[in-house]
């Protein structure tokens, strides 16, 4: 990667919020990962919807947030649900910083958290091609189709499990 400076991934978790010292910097945090997520988000409709309930379900250990940095910005991260469903719900990879092993690394974080080397994973169709190499590689099996389930007239596909 010619000398770009790694950090070690930033873990946002129950824990983060019991310390009281870091909650400004940690909501600073939060709000710079809602604004790309709202600006890369082009399948989903009600993302602010859902960017609250994972702020409410960070609190209660439900949810994971593994960010990779790179000189000192955020180079990807992944968004987990840590249920009964294990599930990658959210994975971004900033332009600067994709084909170069990102994705990678915040998917083998996320079987590390989520206790499982096939969590429950689901795209839009037109972002398949996207995520074929880290499909393949990762040999995730399609469970399934679904018409219209996250927005009219697209189809999203679930990999090693049915959506909930």
């Amino acid at each position: 990667m010619n000398n770009k400076a790694f950090f070690e991934p930033k873990v946002i978790n129950e824990q983060s919020f019991s310390n009281i010292e870091n909650q400004e910097e940690l909501f600073i945090l939060l709000d710079k990962l809602n604004k790309i997520v709202e600006n890369h988000n082009d399948c989903y409709p009600n993302i602010n919807e859902w960017l609250n309930k994972v702020k409410s379900d960070l609190k209660l250990g439900t949810r994971i947030i593994i960010i990779e940095w790179i000189n000192n910005e955020v180079a990807g991260f992944c968004i987990l649900k840590n249920t009964k469903e294990k599930k990658v719900c959210f994975l971004f990879v900033s332009e600067n910083y994709q084909k170069v092993g990102i994705a990678t690394k915040l998917f083998k974080k996320s079987f590390h958290y989520l206790n499982t080397n096939k969590p429950l994973f689901s795209i839009n169709q037109k972002k398949l091609p996207m995520f074929k190499k880290i499909i393949e590689n990762f040999e995730f099996e399609e469970s399934c189709r679904y018409p219209n389930y996250y927005k009219q007239n697209e189809i999203e596909i679930s990999f090693n499990g049915l959506l909930f």
